[in-house]
């Protein structure tokens, strides 16, 4: 990842944050404000703004989500919660 990515997020992250979180697409759409379909893009890997995949990791990094520099993740469970 080049360093005008490293606050972004990757397919991958993406798709593993949303399933540990237990959100939907759907879910995720209405607490990012993030469109399901661009979502769809972001873990398909084939498309997703710089800007969008930036949101969505700061929205994963609020309910606990962190994001490791070798591309991992990891949880905190002190700070992992479901949005209402």
């Amino acid at each position: 990842m080049s360093r005008k990515d490293a606050n972004t997020i990757t397919a991958e992250q993406c798709r593993t944050a949303r399933a540990w979180l237990g959100l939907s697409r759907k879910d995720l759409e209405e607490q990012s404000k993030v469109s399901e379909r661009v979502i769809a893009h972001v873990e398909s890997g084939t498309g997703g703004a710089r800007l969008v995949r930036y949101i969505l990791r700061t929205f994963f990094e609020a309910r606990g989500i962190q994001f490791e520099s070798g591309g991992g993740l990891t949880l905190d469970p002190a700070r992992t919660r479901k949005p209402q």
